[in-house]
């Protein structure tokens, strides 16, 4: 069963949901064993619970005290069984909390902040390198320790002097950092160093975004830990944003394997078409004639339009020194091999006004609400209604666990006692057959369980109700 329906039902057919602040002074209403619930916390429960309409006077809130007393013996008992430690409740919990943490930056003023932060951001184009040490995010302590050590030393080894491209070479765990092999499902590629090439706002996992964008170019970032371990990031440029831009290039390709003299050849020939180019020959012409990059050759070398982070650092780089559209750029050379760029347009980013409801709707769906789970002190302080739904999210997995323990799955694997209840309450049926009602005698027989099982909670468990108070109470 889906857990969002999972707490509906539990929550709502039940009519429970509690809040957790206790206010100086609160007089305790309800004791159950050890747990203290003072007046507002109930006050606040039946308020939110039963509509004016509905608050019939001291009779109904009775009523429902009862139910709310079952509710909190439930969900003690989940606790003392141990239900909140296991590994699927905290994992079920934390996925809620990760979507409600969403949800709330989307709503409240803590993300104007980010929205604001990620504009700034888009105003550049940052090129990057990193080291990177894997470590799964629900590592043990002691990998992370072992892992950060490592990290650190390799840290220290760059302030003494190494030099990065060749640590990353040889310690970096990421996937551009060494030559990779023509397999039959990809062709040869160089080893980058761990350059990542150029990106923007929101291409990378925030924390690496925030180490790129705030370590100045040519140094190198404290160990930064994400999803995929602990990165060293050093930043080797930063540019005014190039925004979406669409070329036509002309390429001549050098791949990995190719020979000293083939790609002499080649480099030659690039320079030579630039001549042309120079001369007055026509770009497209050219394109049609010599490119090597077929998808493009047959449109006058027009590329698609692409971001930063779309293409080859030599490109953005050679761009950003093209100002018109009738520009044409030197020959640069790739990994893929030789290209000469005309600018045929460019999209700036916009401006704040213009950009601000994208952003804010991509920071909603964005990692960023993450930096809310690593405080959560704050995220309960700036917003009690985060803590209360929280609350209800945590004791309605509890609930719906602890009762498909003690009741649901006892009625149906307990075959035995759903036939001797139904032979002790045959007349209560029309049917003489048990298997021709049994859907409608497994309901009642949980009710039966489930009514024995809160007997023995208000036996296990010591509950005592200030009365004299509650009558005290106005609830309408």
């Amino acid at each position: 069963m889906h857990l969002t329906f999972r707490i509906f039902i539990s929550l709502v057919l039940l009519h429970i949901a509690w809040l957790a602040p206790v206010f100086a002074e609160d007089p305790v209403l309800l004791r159950i064993g050890d747990e203290a619930i003072t007046l507002s916390e109930f006050k606040e429960a039946y308020s939110r619970n039963n509509d004016h309409a509905n608050r019939a006077g001291h009779e109904h809130v009775e009523e429902y005290l009862e139910l709310y007393i079952d509710y909190r013996l439930k969900v003690k008992e989940a606790k003392s069984q141990g239900l909140d430690t296991l590994p699927d409740f905290r994992r079920e919990l934390n996925g809620y909390r990760d979507q409600l943490a969403r949800e709330f930056m989307a709503e409240h003023e803590v993300t104007d902040q980010l929205v604001r932060e990620a504009w700034e951001r888009s105003l550049y184009d940052i090129r990057a390198s990193h080291i990177l040490l894997r470590l799964p995010p629900d590592a043990s302590p002691e990998d992370t320790l072992e892992v950060y050590t490592r990290i650190m030393d390799i840290y220290r080894e760059i302030n003494d002097g190494a030099d990065f491209s060749e640590l990353a070479g040889e310690v970096s765990e990421g996937p551009s950092a060494r030559d990779t092999e023509a397999a039959a499902n990809q062709s040869a590629r160089r080893r980058n160093a761990g350059d990542l090439g150029f990106f923007t706002v929101f291409d990378m996992i925030y924390p690496f975004e925030s180490a790129a964008y705030n370590t100045p170019p040519g140094e190198v970032s404290k160990p930064v830990r994400t999803d995929f371990g602990y990165h060293l990031v050093k930043v080797t440029d930063r540019l005014p944003a190039m925004g979406e831009a669409r070329v036509a290039h002309i390429m001549l390709m050098t791949p990995p394997d190719m020979e000293k003299e083939e790609i002499a050849e080649k480099e030659q020939q690039i320079f030579d078409i630039y001549g042309q180019l120079q001369e007055g020959a026509d770009f497209a012409r050219m394109a049609e004639d010599f490119s090597e990059d077929r998808q493009s050759a047959g449109n006058g070398g027009e590329m698609a339009p692409f971001t930063s982070s779309r293409m080859v650092p030599e490109f953005i780089e050679a761009i950003h020194h093209l100002a018109e559209s009738v520009d044409i750029s030197p020959p640069v050379r790739s990994d893929f091999g030789w290209h000469i760029i005309k600018l045929i347009d460019r999209s700036p980013p916009p401006s704040f006004e213009a950009a601000e409801d994208e952003i804010r709707a991509r920071v909603a769906r964005n990692d960023r609400s993450r930096i809310l789970q690593k405080q959560p002190e704050d995220m309960h302080e700036a917003f009690p209604e985060f803590t209360r739904i929280m609350q209800e999210y945590h004791d309605g997995i509890l609930l719906f666990e602890v009762t498909e323990k003690e009741v649901w799955d006892e009625a149906i694997t307990d075959t035995l006692g759903l036939k001797a209840f139904f032979e002790e309450n045959r007349s209560e049926y029309q049917e003489n057959e048990l298997n021709s009602v049994r859907g409608m005698v497994i309901a009642d027989y949980q009710q039966y369980l489930e009514k024995k099982w809160i007997n023995r909670l208000r036996t296990k468990y010591d509950v005592r109700v200030n009365r004299e108070l509650l009558k005290t109470v106005n609830f309408e």
